[in-house]
């Protein structure tokens, strides 16, 4: 009887562990299929470009991102954006032609200026990616998941408008030239007949010939989607960053609200909800470190890019483009400042009344350090909220008006 019964607690034991393990493993699939369907597109967009770091990279592996980076950056400068600056200094004091270089010159190195960056922070992109496949790996309860999933989905959203947005883009200036067409103003400065390309460009050899003209062609095309995507794909990596940052602070706020019902795990949730709220708050560092001088390029460019009225219907979806990536920096910017004042309101609301008075003393520094809301900034300088944006497009208003009453 003693043989059986021990026989039989002993097979009872192993079959509880190997559906333990099973749900555990069933668990850990499904919380790493959540965080491949959240940053999936990203992770893919940094590959693309050489900067995205994995946990455990080999040196070799690491020196070959590097060298993947600084030929696509090379290849940039030298086969889109020297030729138009080139082209700018010889159109320089012809008031249309330039307007036309720069509407395509400019955001050009902007999307430079981005991907070098990023890559001279990629330890800090790293460090952000590995923070959220953290939070996304641990254990949460279905109401955190359900918030974290709907911060993510908005993120797809930038990412697809994005990617739409770039695609458009380079169609709207690539594709005419299949037709010998080009939706800019066509000169005898540095245009050659016979030899049309679509963006204003001057070159330091013979582009007559056809199989030179057509490789010079799809080097346009490439340079140009390369350009696209790099400005947009900062763009959304941004609103994913922050969309991931206000999905955690939501999370908190609710964790800081309740924390007061449970009185005989009030000091231990106290220390858990402190230490998460200083891990946020370095993650807007982090962001902030990053982005803030990114952001101040696009506010500036958005700001003095006026194109004249004469050729506002060819440049409209380039205008939404540039509005629709600079809403997503003040969109995001808006909604961190939103999810970090609902931290403040969430203490006040919790239920101090009923706690002990040293407890309700240690409530008052959360407050103190909750009042103030985490926000992210252009350089520095100004707070990127949805202010921001609206002063943008006043501003831009203000002088489509200006070139206005000049044309009449």
């Amino acid at each position: 009887m003693l043989r059986l019964f021990s026989r039989y607690s002993t097979t009872s034991m192993t079959t509880s562990t190997q559906q333990s393990d099973m749900r555990y493993n069933s668990t850990k699939a499904t919380l790493k299929k959540d965080l491949d369907w959240a940053i999936g597109w990203n992770r893919l967009a940094l590959q693309i470009v050489g900067l995205w770091t994995e946990p455990k990279q080999s040196k070799l592996r690491i020196v070959f991102s590097h060298f993947h980076t600084a030929i696509l950056a090379l290849a940039v400068f030298f086969c889109y954006i020297l030729p138009q600056t080139v082209a700018l200094i010889k159109v320089w004091g012809t008031t249309g032609l330039i307007i036309d270089n720069i509407t395509v010159n400019l955001p050009s190195m902007v999307a430079e200026f981005k991907l070098l960056v990023l890559w001279y922070k990629k330890k800090d992109v790293a460090g952000i990616f590995a923070m959220i496949e953290q939070d996304w790996l641990n254990e949460k309860s279905d109401r955190e998941r359900d918030v974290m999933i709907k911060c993510a989905k908005i993120s797809k959203i930038f990412m697809i408008g994005g990617l739409f947005g770039s695609i458009g883009c380079v169609t709207l200036y690539i594709a005419p030239i299949t037709f010998n067409m080009v939706i800019r103003t066509i000169n005898n400065i540095t245009d050659i007949p016979g030899a049309l390309f679509s963006v204003q460009t001057v070159y330091f050899y013979d582009v007559t010939s056809p199989a030179i003209y057509r490789l010079t062609v799809f080097s346009q095309f490439i340079g140009g989607t390369s350009v696209c995507l790099l400005y947009a794909g900062v763009d959304v990596i941004f609103g994913m960053f922050v969309m991931h940052l206000c999905g955690q602070l939501e999370n908190l706020s609710y964790k800081l609200e309740t924390m007061a019902d449970r009185e005989e795990n009030f000091q231990k949730l106290l220390r858990i909800n402190i230490e998460r709220h200083c891990c946020l708050i370095r993650y807007r560092n982090k962001t902030e470190n990053i982005f803030n001088e990114l952001v101040l390029a696009l506010v500036i460019f958005s700001d003095n890019t006026k194109m004249p009225i004469t050729q506002i219907a060819s440049y409209i979806m380039l205008i939404v483009y540039l509005l629709f990536l600079m809403f997503i920096y003040s969109w995001a910017g808006e909604n961190l400042v939103t999810k970090s004042e609902s931290l403040f309101t969430a203490v006040y609301n919790c239920n101090w009344t009923s706690l002990k008075p040293n407890e309700f003393r240690q409530i008052t520094f959360i407050l103190m350090r909750t009042e103030k809301a985490l926000h992210l900034t252009a350089g520095k300088f100004t707070p990127v909220t949805l202010n921001t944006f609206v002063t943008i497009v006043k501003t831009s208003c203000g002088w489509v008006s200006v070139l206005l009453a000049m044309k009449n």
